[in-house]
C-alpha cells in the first residue's frame, strides 16, 4: 500500500470524525479528532504541499471552528491564522482554483476574533475581505454562494459590535435578515418549480 495514500485516507477519516462528532456536541473529542487531522495533513504537505497544503488548510480553519463550538475561541487563533496564510498561497498560484476557500477561511479568522475580542481591526479587514470575494462569486452563483455571503456580514456584524459600533453593526443584522429571507423565498420557489 502507498504510504502517502494511506495517509491521506487517515487524515480524511480524521476529519470527517470530527465533524461528526462536531455535529453531535461531543467537541471535545471533535477537537482531538481535528487535531489529528491537522497532523496528518501536516505530514503530507511537508512531503508534497502542491497536493496536499489545500487539505492542511481545510484541516486548520476545521479545527479552529470545532475549537470556537467548544467555547476555546483564543485556542482558536493560531489555527485560522495558519489556514488563511496558506490559502493565501495558493490563490497566489491559482486564484480561480482557491478564492472561494479563502473567502471562507477569512470568514472563520474573522468569526474567531469576534468571538475572542482579540485583533479585532485584522478581524475586520479579514471580514471585509471575505465579503468582496463572495459579493461576485454570489451574483455569478447565488445557489452556492448566497448563503455564506450573508454569514460574512452577519460576522461583520459580530466585529462591529465588538469594534463599539453596534448602529453599523444593527445595520447589517437588518440586511442580512432580509436577505436570509430573500434566500428562502428563492428556494422555495425553486422547490415549486423544479
Amino acid at each position: 500500500v502507498n504510504p502517502a495514500a494511506r495517509e491521506l485516507a487517515l487524515a480524511e477519516s480524521w476529519t470527517n470524525l470530527g465533524k461528526i462528532l462536531d455535529e453531535q456536541g461531543r467537541t471535545r473529542q471533535a477537537a482531538a479528532a481535528a487535531g489529528r487531522a491537522v497532523k496528518a495533513y501536516r505530514a503530507l504537505a511537508a512531503v508534497n504541499p502542491t497536493a496536499y497544503e489545500r487539505g492542511l488548510a481545510l484541516a486548520l480553519g476545521n479545527l479552529g471552528m470545532i475549537l470556537l463550538n467548544r467555547r476555546h475561541p483564543h485556542r482558536a487563533l493560531a489555527p485560522t491564522r495558519e489556514s488563511v496564510a496558506i490559502y493565501r498561497r495558493l490563490v497566489s498560484a491559482s486564484p480561480a482554483f482557491a478564492e472561494a476557500d479563502l473567502a471562507r477561511a477569512l470568514w472563520t479568522y474573522a468569526l474567531v476574533r469576534a468571538m475572542a475580542r482579540k485583533e479585532l481591526p485584522a478581524a475586520r479587514d479579514a471580514v471585509m475581505e471575505a465579503i468582496r470575494i463572495l459579493e461576485p462569486l454570489a451574483e455569478q452563483h447565488p445557489t452556492a454562494f448566497s448563503e455564506p455571503l450573508l454569514a460574512a456580514y452577519g460576522t461583520a456584524a459580530e466585529v462591529l459590535d465588538a469594534l463599539g459600533e453596534p448602529r453599523e453593526a444593527a445595520a447589517i443584522r437588518q440586511l442580512v435578515e432580509l436577505g436570509f429571507q430573500r434566500v428562502e423565498l428563492a428556494r422555495h420557489a425553486q422547490v415549486k418549480i423544479g
